[in-house]
């Protein structure tokens, strides 16, 4: 089994850089305020709902960071995982193959998660 994923060094970590990023010029702050408005209204779609589309994205995208923060998110928003793993299987047959790589991640993921 490859190494486990250490949560906090990672959310600390992006935490900091983000940090950086709204010090440097105030798009990357109204950037994190605009994406932070719009998973937090309760507007149309539920948090979890909106959490479950983040990781569909996550994953089409084939960002690890992102599939890792929005699996958090998604146990903090109460998805299962089995609905988890229908929106891996959708992100699949969206992009192919290639998308296996960020599948095992994760199903890694979410076995750390305890989901």
């Amino acid at each position: 089994m490859s190494k486990k994923i250490d949560f906090q060094r990672l959310n600390q970590e992006r935490t900091d850089l983000n940090e950086l990023l709204k010090q440097e010029d105030e798009f990357f702050q109204n950037f994190a305020n605009l994406e932070t408005e719009t998973y937090q209204a309760n507007d149309a779609l539920d948090k979890k709902t909106k959490e479950l589309i983040g990781l569909t994205i996550s994953l089409t995208t084939r960002c690890d960071e992102c599939i890792i923060y929005h699996l958090q998110e998604c146990k903090k928003a109460g998805v299962t995982r089995a609905e988890i793993i229908e929106v891996i299987k959708l992100a699949i047959i969206g992009s192919g193959s290639v998308l296996y790589p960020n599948a095992r991640l994760a199903i890694k993921t979410i076995d750390q998660l305890e989901l």
